[in-house]
């Protein structure tokens, strides 16, 4: 099957590798970073549109939309990465056999009943767009020059996005609900993620880059503004990634990193946690800027005639509380409660699961979870539901893989190689949205994006990273 669909891919790319080898190395490598730079702004104005439907062209509107537009930046990425004729590689059979197969049981089970929008492009990503991606990179095999465009657009975004916080506070513009903060988007978990993604990206640039004054300036800022932007988000999900990524790029720091003396790393380690430190003060800043402007806002809110009543009790809008204390409950409360809710909406998909999956089109949300909720805030779940038993086993197989892979990157790594930093970060990430969140399409939440781009690495065979040099 992956010699099949390898030769597809030699007697496409051919041709337009021999024209795009002709293009300067330097303009296709500004080309990946402004494709990259894509990306994290393409989920950005998704999650803003979320809640401003009003300001965004009505085809992304639709699941399948967002994913032609979503193909078409992986498309540019694609050609620019292409700087030699592409041969045969090998793949690792235990990630790319469970991807194809799922892509193809997918697409068959789309014409059998509704599964919902988005899952047929899904499929097609699965079946060619993945592995075309793959393929070309397993051909140049450096990692790095993928992966640090991204990690920088990340981080970049993430300080934008950190900084035009305060803006929005001063306007009165950012929503602060139970004390968690939303910004413009609908959701406080959304909010977080933007941080979560920009630490993971800023955490890589920190290990990899250790020359540059400047550039460890921006990145220690940027490590510090996602750690913020999470914390004032409130999620735990978010708030673990970040934990166990930040002890993971100690880890890579200590050992993978080149030698240098204890001193210098430790008065590194505490220039960081300046930054990180001045961030967060900034971060109570922006809330206390936000809370000031509230009055005003209110004022003028009263003079405008509404109808909508409010839907949280004044009492309710005004709690506060920090992501730590989400961490605990009350003694008695039960396991919903710990879950916020996810346990019973697990139990209400638990029932339905089958061999085929269920017309998505026809299923009763309040009696699957007694709420109009969607999802099943877990990817194994929902794709058990839409598609059948058979294929949430095979995803939970890939991520299965995925992080035996990683384990063998963060503790097998001789040859020191810290661009295996990057996928074990994002793996890391993605296991903790897929488990507790709604993280299925790819360009529906940017912890799948990220995942898929992280196995870039794992299936390539020729990746000997156990080797002693």
């Amino acid at each position: 099957m992956t010699n099949i669909l390898q030769s597809l891919f030699i007697a496409v790319l051919t041709p337009v590798a021999k024209f795009t080898c002709k293009i300067n190395s330097r303009i296709r490598s500004i080309c990946i970073h402004i494709t990259c730079l894509l990306f994290p702004l393409y989920f950005f104005f998704f999650y803003v549109y979320l809640k401003h439907h009003e300001l965004f062209p009505h085809f992304l509107r639709y699941h399948n939309g967002r994913h032609v537009l979503g193909c078409a930046l992986l498309l540019l990425l694609i050609l620019f990465s292409l700087d030699r004729v592409p041969k045969k590689v090998k793949w690792n059979k235990w990630i790319m056999y469970p991807m194809l197969i799922s892509g193809i049981w997918m697409m068959a089970i789309s014409f059998v009943h509704p599964v919902g929008d988005g899952y047929r492009a899904f499929a097609l990503m699965l079946i060619i767009a993945y592995p075309c991606l793959f393929f070309v990179w397993n051909n140049r095999g450096d990692y790095d020059n993928l992966f640090t465009p991204l990690s920088r657009a990340v981080a970049l975004i993430g300080v934008l996005y950190f900084a035009s916080c305060f803006a929005l506070a001063a306007n009165g513009d950012m929503t602060i609900l139970n004390g968690r903060c939303e910004g413009q988007l609908h959701d406080a978990n959304l909010f977080s993620m933007i941080g979560a993604t920009a630490a993971c990206g800023a955490l890589y640039l920190l290990v990899k880059d250790r020359l540059s004054t400047w550039g460890f300036i921006f990145y220690s800022i940027a490590l510090g503004t996602g750690l913020a932007i999470t914390l004032m988000g409130q999620s735990r999900i978010s708030a673990m990634v970040c934990f166990i990524n930040i002890l993971i790029a100690l880890f890579f720091y200590i050992r993978y990193s080149e030698k240098s003396k204890c001193v210098v790393v430790l008065l590194k380690i505490i220039c960081v946690i300046f930054f990180v430190f001045n961030m967060w003060m900034l971060s109570s800043l922006c809330i206390d800027v936000q809370k000031s402007a509230e009055p005003q806002v209110n004022a003028v809110a009263t003079t405008v005639e509404t109808e909508q009543e409010t839907t949280t009790p004044p009492a309710e809008e005004t709690q506060s509380t920090t992501v730590f204390e989400r961490f605990f409950v009350d003694k008695n409360a039960t396991l919903d409660t710990y879950t916020a809710g996810r346990y019973h909406i697990w139990k209400g998909y638990a029932q339905f699961l089958n061999l085929t999956g269920n017309d998505f089109s026809k299923s009763d949300w309040n009696a699957l979870t007694l709420m109009t909720v969607k999802h099943a805030h877990n990817n194994f779940l929902e794709m058990a539901y839409r598609f059948g038993v058979p294929l949430g086993i095979i995803f939970l197989l890939i991520e299965v893989f995925a992080c035996i892979k990683a384990l063998q990157y963060l503790f097998l790594n001789r040859q020191k190689m810290i661009v295996l930093l990057f996928p074990i970060m994002f793996t890391v990430m993605f296991l903790f949205e897929s488990m507790f969140d709604i993280a299925t399409l790819p360009f529906e939440r940017d912890a799948p994006f990220y995942f898929y781009i992280a196995l870039v690495p794992m299936v390539d065979l020729s990746l000997k990273f156990k080797a002693k040099t």
